[in-house]
Formats: structure tokens, sequence, C-alpha cells
């Protein structure tokens, strides 16, 4: 609960240096950008201003989100993901 950013678990204490970013849901694009480019964007943003990817471990992010109903990235999302996390030496879980 502590790396989670699922509605249900607000109230949990989050652990110390989580930063939150939002699934890449077509249905309910984030910045109206369906293909999930605008998140890999602020991704990198958060890189260049408040989270430099020196300080990240790891990426964890649900292949299918099946609690928000079954959601499946846009095609090629995980691949620009993969690509940014390794580029840094950053573990994608």
């Amino acid at each position: 609960m502590a790396v989670s950013g699922h509605s249900v678990q607000e109230h949990a204490e989050k652990a110390s240096g989580l930063t939150l970013l939002p699934y890449p849901d077509p249905f309910r694009p984030f910045e109206s950008d369906a293909s999930g480019g605008a998140i890999i964007d602020l991704l990198k943003h958060k890189f260049e201003t408040d989270c430099p990817p020196e300080d990240v471990a790891a990426i964890f992010i649900e292949p299918i989100q099946s609690d928000g109903g079954m959601i499946v990235p846009p095609a090629g999302f995980m691949k620009r993901l993969v690509n940014v996390c390794q580029s840094h030496g950053i573990l994608m879980v």
C-alpha cells in the first residue's frame, strides 16, 4: 500500500521518496493523449526537475490494470517505458 497510487489506498502512508504517475489509460487519457506519450513526457520532465533518474531504484507498473477495469496500455507504451528505464539503468517491475 505504501507504493500504490490506487484511490482506495489514499489513506495509506506512502513510502518516502515515492513519485506517482498516471496509468496509461486509453479510455481516460492523461492530457488527452491516448498514446501514453504525455505520460512518458511527464516522466522525462520529472527526471529533469524533481526526481533525478539516479535517485530512482525502480518503476512499478501493472502490465494490465485489472482493478481499474481490465485496462491495457496503448500499443507501444510499455516498450517506450522500458527504453526510458534502460537508458537510465532503472529497473522496471
